[in-house]
Formats: structure tokens, C-alpha cells, sequence
């Protein structure tokens, strides 16, 4: 019964969709987005990694990104720190705040049940009653990697932990067990743009699975 608890409430929070291999040639496959005949993978008037409206594999994404040899530290430390606020305002549930991290008409491909919310005020409206079936959630960003592409537009991917709390903490008298946490394991594909304040915002997200959700850490969901 929990286990299929579990599961009603992981699709209500609009778990990301595992994103497979797809065969060469296909959106996301080992040669990443279609191109012409022998040409190489596109990218975007900027010069970015074609990643949207995506999402696309880790294969094309390995392949497009560079280590830069002079980095511009001041903008990927504001995409980084905008990364955290995103964190912040799931977790502390302060919704309102996503307007500091989206741009008003951006694109977000939540996956199934939800689908694809166009515009910010489409994600403040649509998340908020998924995660209103857990407690708590804690959000742990890892692996990052973000790509300047020019002085107004850039991409990123973020690996991230989610931890989906069923019952409320009370201190460390109040132990847990694998039936009242779900962890889910993904990433953030974000395409980014520079506004007239100097501030960044994803223009367009996708979310990806990394694996399936599961209980405790333990056996996978389904």
C-alpha cells in the first residue's frame, strides 16, 4: 500500500521521465540533435549547444561541451547562484521566488503527468499541489556544468538529489524508515539568458531521470 502510495504521489509532484538512448540520429542519440548528412550537430545562433526544446542525451552532451581555457567566472557564479535560489524556493515553498530564476515566458518540460508549462506563472500555479503531498523536500545540487555562450546566452546541466519527505521532522527521536522517503535522481537541462538588470534566467528547462525513483535508497519504484 505504501509503495503504491508512493507512486500515485511521485506522478502528482511530476517526476521527470527517464530520458533512454535513442537511436544515432534522433533528438538526444549518440550524434544529439537530426542534422544534415554528415554535418556536425547543430548550435544555436550563439554559438550554445543545441539543447532545446530538448531534452537531449548525455552523449551529445559530453560532446558539445568544452573546458574553456578563460572561463567567465562572473556569469556562471550568478547561473549558479540562481540554480540555488530555484532550490530554495521548492524547498522553502516559496513559489512566488521562481520569478527571480524563469523568465516570464519560458518553457518547462516537466514530463508526464504534467507535461510541457509554458510561462512562469503556468509553473507557479501547477507545482505547488504535487509537493503539497510530502512534509518537507530537500533539493541537492551536484555536478554542473555551465557553458557561456555569449554574453547574453548561455546552457547548462545540473545533476540533483531530490528528497521527498512524508512525515514532518520532530527531531532525531523521530526516526524514518524507506516507506517515508522518496529520493528521485536527475538532471536540469537549462537554456539561459542574460536580462537588462545583469541578472540570468532559464528560458527553457527540461527535466531528466537519471533513474528510477525509490524508497529509503532502497528498491526502485514500480
Amino acid at each position: 500500500m505504501r509503495v503504491g502510495l508512493a507512486l500515485g504521489l511521485a506522478a502528482l509532484a511530476a517526476f521527470p521521465v527517464t530520458l533512454a538512448e535513442p537511436p544515432n540520429g534522433l533528438p538526444g542519440g549518440p550524434q544529439g540533435p537530426p542534422t544534415a548528412p554528415n554535418g556536425p550537430p547543430p548550435t544555436t545562433s550563439f554559438g550554445c549547444p543545441e539543447i532545446s526544446p530538448g531534452p537531449v542525451s548525455g552523449y551529445y552532451l559530453a560532446e558539445q561541451f568544452e573546458s574553456p581555457a578563460v572561463p567567465d567566472v562572473t556569469s556562471i557564479e550568478a547561473i549558479r547562484q540562481t540554480m540555488a535560489l530555484y532550490a530554495l524556493a521548492i524547498d522553502g515553498r516559496n513559489f512566488e521566488a521562481l520569478r527571480k530564476v524563469f523568465t516570464i515566458d519560458t518553457r518547462a518540460n516537466y514530463s508526464d503527468p504534467i507535461g510541457v508549462l509554458n510561462g512562469v506563472q503556468a509553473i507557479i500555479d501547477t507545482l505547488p499541489p504535487g509537493l503539497a503531498n510530502f512534509a518537507s523536500t530537500q533539493h541537492h545540487l551536484g555536478t554542473q556544468y555551465i557553458d557561456i555562450c555569449s554574453p547574453n546566452s548561455a546552457v547548462s546541466v545540473t545533476y540533483f538529489q531530490a528528497t521527498h519527505f512524508f512525515t514532518p521532522y520532530n527531531g532525531v527521536a523521530n526516526p524514518v524508515d524507506g516507506s517515508q522517503v522518496l529520493i528521485d535522481r536527475a538532471q536540469y537541462q537549462d537554456v539561459w539568458a542574460r536580462q537588462g538588470d545583469g541578472s540570468w534566467r532559464i528560458t527553457n528547462r527540461n527535466l531528466v531521470r537519471m533513474g528510477p525513483a525509490v524508497l529509503d535508497g532502497g528498491a526502485p519504484l514500480g
